[in-house]
């Protein structure tokens, strides 16, 4: 969905896997929102999104991973280019042999167009 008049797009998705490996057959599923805005004439961009999925083998579940992201970008004279990222992952305890884990991740990055 665009909403153009404030600059600004949001998204809802489904994700769909299903993988059979011989005796193995994995499924991952699960939705998907995001929202996404633009400020000072586009200069500044803006998402955040936010993800949950739970994947089963052989009709068991196995996994449960929820993942929120932030992204900014900002465009400098029409040349230079900054961007910001920040990623938190949680995988939730599932199944027998399940290892929960939480991860962070943040990326920032300088771009120069000629």
């Amino acid at each position: 969905l665009q909403l153009l008049p404030q600059n600004m797009s949001m998204t809802l998705a489904f994700n769909a896997s299903k993988n059979d490996a011989g005796e193995i057959q994995t499924t991952t599923l699960g939705p998907t929102a995001a929202i996404n805005r633009s400020f000072f004439e586009k200069k500044l961009r803006a998402t955040l999104s936010l993800s949950y999925n739970q994947t089963q083998s052989n009709g068991e579940l196995v996994n449960k991973v929820i993942n929120a992201r932030a992204n900014g970008s900002y465009t400098l004279k029409d040349k230079h280019n900054f961007n910001l990222s920040v990623i938190v992952l949680n995988r939730g305890a599932a199944g027998i042999n399940a290892n929960p884990f939480t991860e962070y991740t943040t990326t920032f990055s300088y771009s120069y167009s000629f």
